[in-house]
């Protein structure tokens, strides 16, 4: 593992307690439950599960495709699209814990979803060419220093006409100013410090795409969206016997004003997005 690699897996499991989580979850959700009981935890993007719905809407994925959430984190994206759509999905994410506690929360649904969760690093896929159908990327690529990497290889993994969803924070185009980012607030969910961020602008991340093979067909600001949700749910979740700082630490608290200082100062935009493989 290298030293990337290994900070940005710290960043991530380093407040998490696996076997704690599991028992506290155990406690306070006996019995097997409908996946939206796990939503503040497993839902740890701005928008929530509503911001996952409104992505998918737009593309309407069938029974007879398959998905891939890459940077899933617990799995929560994915069992949403399986459970609305009976689609096939793989999640994919580098930490380790995470996928074991995806694991588990799949074990727990009332009702089983067709959904597989796999460690692995997103920049050398494991899957043939051609192999899905679509790709699902929330607040994933800002983690990642070679983003034409990646994106080579979720073109590969692509069949012709696959969609490429994009539900991203990125920064603004004028929040640079010779080549100087305007100043981004730290610690946020994504990185305690500078050096492990990696976001995009916007048209950088728009170059990239067509530079990779995909033609955009949607491209939304929702940044207007993701403060007003933010405004209304306070931390970002919804009440819940479960909590993000379960997953995150005693620093999400802060993480999450940080994003929301960012966001109202103009120094970051959330995106949704569809690209298509041409």
């Amino acid at each position: 593992m290298n030293d990337r690699i290994q900070q940005l897996d710290q960043h991530y499991s380093g407040g998490l307690h696996v076997a704690e989580l599991i028992q506290t979850i155990e406690q306070q959700l006996p019995g097997l439950q409908p996946a939206e009981a796990f939503a503040a935890i497993d839902q740890l993007h701005l928008g929530g599960r509503g911001a996952t719905l409104q992505l998918l809407k737009q593309v309407n994925p069938s029974q007879d495709d398959r998905y891939l959430d890459i940077g899933c984190g617990l799995g929560g994206s994915a069992r949403l699209i399986a459970e609305q759509y009976s689609t096939e999905v793989v999640g994919i994410d580098l930490t380790a814990a995470y996928c074991q506690l995806a694991e588990f929360i799949n074990k727990k649904l009332q009702h089983p979803l067709t959904v597989s969760i796999l460690q692995g690093d997103i920049t050398e896929l494991p899957f043939t060419d051609n192999h899905f159908s679509g790709v699902l990327s929330q607040h994933c690529l800002m983690n990642l220093p070679n983003v034409d990497k990646v994106l080579s290889e979720l073109h590969r993994t692509l069949e012709i006409e696959g969609k490429l969803l994009l539900h991203e924070i990125v920064t603004t185009d004028a929040a640079y100013t010779a080549g100087i980012a305007a100043p981004i607030r730290y610690p946020v969910p994504w990185a305690s410090d500078p050096g492990h961020s990696f976001l995009q602008t916007e048209s950088d991340l728009k170059k990239k795409l067509l530079a990779n093979g995909f033609q955009i067909h949607v491209w939304e600001d929702e940044t207007k969206k993701a403060v007003q949700w933010r405004q209304r749910t306070g931390t970002g979740q919804p009440r819940s016997l479960l909590s993000p700082t379960m997953v995150l630490g005693s620093d999400f608290k802060t993480m999450s004003e940080n994003l929301f200082f960012n966001l109202q100062q103009g120094s970051v935009k959330v995106i949704a997005a569809i690209a298509v493989k041409i």
